[in-house]
């Protein structure tokens, strides 16, 4: 994920010609957190609630 965030970081000058509320990629990065790491079915019941 913080590699497309990344990525797109260095489009915003020109993503902001076109939508000037774009976010910062320091501001994405803040809010961005590690899930857990399981997937499917092994991912939900008791004890898999994420943090």
């Amino acid at each position: 994920m913080h590699s497309i965030v990344n990525a797109c970081g260095e489009v915003q000058q020109n993503v902001l010609l076109h939508e000037p509320d774009y976010p910062t990629t320091g501001s994405v990065l803040a809010v961005v957190r590690q899930g857990k790491p399981k997937c499917g079915v092994n991912a939900v019941g008791d004890g898999q609630d994420s943090p």
